[in-house]
């Protein structure tokens, strides 16, 4: 048994709703931030169903709890709303099929702090299925064997990544010796050939949240490779060797994601704020030929 062999249940709890009251500017700040911070996400629903006034009442709550905006991956469509720049709003995932857990970007040193979405538009019966799925890795966490946690602390992911760059392809090109200057990143090669960055990157199987200070389970481990092409190979490490974590050990780890995962339903106008130091994501299938427009903005920094 694997960690990317997790398969979603057929029905999971709802995530409780948060309850938004209007107050004046500055004790809604520290009302949503206070909800924010304590539950890991942030559900708000709007009362307008004008895609200009969603996404701009989307855009002014992000960023009470967020700031920096970070670029998306090349494969998402790209959208421009109220004179902001093309890189703060991106479609969700293409196609249909569901999309195991993960904290978004969690194999790459600009991991963003925050990721919310709003749902633009959505059939009924589209609605009613495809759900994003939400896993709370720090509950995860907390209730993992002690066993388990011992293996866990001592492991790390070790990712093989190639990540699409926007420069045109050169069909002479070569892989250049390069260089990030983040922590845990070695190996760093340019390819204009294929107009891709190569490196690797390792980081501990946890990760201590940046400001709550708590652990988490919130990572890139449970995702099929074919479902994220950035990442070309990753592997387990324990004590700096590879490592194959026992089926008792991934048992434990897959019951307490389960326990701790739910789900959330889509209706225009509503948006979804998520801590991803603290919570994994994902999708569940739906009918491709149902209409489903959802909207991702990605932020590098919490505000406090």
């Amino acid at each position: 048994m694997k960690l990317d062999d997790f398969v979603y249940k057929d029905s999971y709890k709802n995530i409780i709703n948060n309850r938004f009251i209007k107050k004046d500017e500055e004790i809604l700040d520290k009302f949503i931030k206070l909800n924010f911070y304590n539950q890991g996400y942030f559900i708000h629903q709007s009362k307008s169903l004008n895609n200009k006034s969603l996404v701009k009442e989307f855009d002014e709550l992000s960023i009470i709890l967020g700031s920096d905006p970070i670029i998306d991956a090349n494969r998402r469509k790209k959208y421009q709303f109220n004179n902001k720049k093309k890189e703060n709003f991106a479609s969700v995932d293409i196609g249909s099929d569901s999309i195991n857990p993960h904290s978004e970007a969690s194999f790459s040193p600009i991991r963003p702090a925050i990721i919310s979405f709003l749902c633009l538009d959505i059939s009924p019966k589209a609605s009613s299925s495809g759900f994003t799925t939400l896993i709370d890795g720090q509950a995860v966490w907390n209730d993992l064997k002690t066993s388990t946690k011992k293996v866990l602390q001592s492991s790390t992911i070790k990712y093989h990544l190639e990540i699409d760059i926007d420069i045109k392809k050169n069909p002479k090109g070569k892989r250049i010796p390069s260089y990030l200057d983040y922590d845990k990143v070695f190996d760093v090669y340019l390819n204009t050939k294929e107009s891709k960055l190569e490196f690797k990157y390792e980081i501990s199987f946890l990760r201590e949240h940046p400001i709550t200070r708590a652990l988490s389970i919130a990572n890139h481990a449970f995702v099929p490779l074919e479902q994220e092409g950035q990442i070309k190979y990753r592997e387990i490490l324990n004590n700096n060797k590879k490592f194959n974590l026992n089926n008792e050990v991934i048992i434990d780890i897959f019951n307490n994601m389960h326990k701790h995962t739910y789900t959330f339903e889509w209706i225009k106008g509503k948006s979804l704020i998520i801590d991803n130091f603290r919570f994994m994501h994902g999708r569940l299938s739906f009918d491709a030929l149902e209409k489903r427009e959802i909207i991702i903005r990605q932020l590098k920094k919490f505000k406090i």
